[in-house]
């Protein structure tokens, strides 16, 4: 698999103050714009360079979704700093949804930039348990799928890999709220943060060792976050048939992360991440209720069997709250029409056809 590896060198040459100027020019680009209500930006730029920017623009009720798609990184400035600035285009969601938004991401660092404070809810302390699981478990879903269509592209860029496996910093975080420690995983954490610091003398070698052994490092926090969840939230459940297995689809209905419930669940050749049963009635859960995520979620799962379980209030009280949030920002992505604004921020990756009415 190594061998069939190639290293982009997409580095650029950037210090902090670019970052700024683009913020400022985006700024400048968009706040005359009617449909803008305010800019965020999350996270810090500790590694000008590799560092990506994280902006989320708040937008108001607009019967002229024109304005909306203006927004876009790609239709507001056209500069060659924003091409190295940004990964990723903004997260765009209205004033309703903003309100909530600490149930898909507990947004670090969260920066006001331009306009009206909102009203962002906080997490109860009662919630942030389940609510850490339900994250780890969705955005390492959504990394995951992220990586296998770079290992089929059969390329990876090394700001680009630095940037996202460094993600595991995220989702280790999140385990550290529910009292649990890693040394393993600290010690890969350490070596991403001294190869991103050291980014411009790193060799090919060295990223795509870095690049898969992420792959074990992810199932590791998942394996960990699902340990804690069979103990603390999963009150019963029945065997799961061993004939059985639930995968989970990327945008290009490629199967290929599953729970392996027996053997042969690879026997296709597509399966390549696996999780632990445990996050399986996680997934199940998905597909309960009345609302859009879970029409979604039953065609992305394959589930097969009668399985019967049962989470804890608590566990399902957060996740509802987080399926709230999801089904607000899809429907008024479907209803603008919008499909540049990290449709799959939340984790749980959307498809183009989940967008049109």
């Amino acid at each position: 698999m190594i061998n069939k590896l190639t290293v982009i060198n997409d580095l650029h040459e950037i210090v902090e103050d670019d970052y700024n100027r683009v913020i400022n020019d985006y700024i400048d680009a968009v706040t005359s714009n009617p449909a803008v209500n305010a800019i965020y930006k999350m996270g810090n730029i500790s590694d000008p360079g590799i560092s990506d920017l994280d902006l989320i623009v708040v937008v108001k009720d607009c019967r002229d979704s024109k304005n909306i798609h203006k927004l876009s990184i790609n239709n507001s400035v056209k500069s060659d700093l924003f091409n190295k600035v940004f990964l990723h285009d903004i997260f765009l969601c209205d004033t309703s949804v903003i309100r909530e938004i600490r149930y898909t991401s507990l947004c670090d660092n969260l920066e006001l930039l331009f306009g009206d404070e909102q009203k962002i809810m906080d997490v109860g302390e009662k919630e942030l348990g389940p609510l850490s699981l339900q994250i780890i478990f969705d955005f390492i879903s959504s990394r995951l799928v992220q990586f296998k269509q770079y290992l089929s592209a059969g390329s990876i860029g090394i700001r680009g890999t630095l940037v996202r496996v460094s993600s595991i910093r995220h989702s280790y975080n999140l385990l550290k709220n529910l009292g649990v420690h890693d040394k393993e995983t600290e010690s890969f954490i350490s070596q991403v943060i001294e190869m991103r610091k050291n980014s411009r003398s790193v060799n090919d070698d060295d990223i795509i060792d870095l690049f898969l052994r992420s792959f074990n490092m992810f199932e590791r926090i998942v394996q960990l976050a699902a340990d804690f969840f069979f103990d603390k939230y999963l009150n019963f459940f029945t065997t799961v048939d061993p004939s059985n297995s639930l995968k989970l689809n990327n945008m290009y209905n490629l199967k290929f992360l599953a729970i392996p419930l027996g053997d042969g669940a690879n026997a296709d050749g597509s399966v390549s991440v696996y999780y632990p049963e445990a996050v399986f009635y996680h997934y199940l859960e998905y597909t309960r209720g009345n609302h859009p995520i879970a029409n979604i979620a039953s065609n992305y799962l394959s589930i097969t069997g009668g399985e019967s379980f049962d989470l804890s209030e608590e566990y399902k009280n957060t996740l509802e709250k987080r399926l709230s949030f999801i089904s607000k920002q899809l429907t008024f992505l479907k209803r603008n029409r919008v499909n540049f604004a990290m449709c799959g921020y939340p984790g749980f990756i959307i498809n183009q056809e989940c967008l049109q009415e």
